[in-house]
């Protein structure tokens, strides 16, 4: 799990943070990430995977509207 995490921080995270820069919201993205490490800090798997998956739609939502910019 380790290395997975490294590689999504190292590899994958980078190219989308730069795709997406001109349409992120900062706040919402900071705050998506909150939830999802209170919800780790609470030991609550279902309202992290939940916290998870919107931050997935968001991010997935933001890539789209870049490409359809283009």
């Amino acid at each position: 799990m380790a290395a997975f995490v490294q590689w999504v921080a190292e590899v994958l995270q980078p190219p989308i943070r730069e795709l997406i820069e001109p349409v992120v919201v900062q706040d919402v993205a900071r705050q998506q990430h909150e939830d999802i490490v209170r919800a780790i800090e609470r030991g609550d798997p279902d309202a992290a995977e939940r916290a998870m998956r919107e931050h997935i739609v968001y991010v997935q939502d933001l890539v789209s509207m870049v490409r359809r910019m283009d």
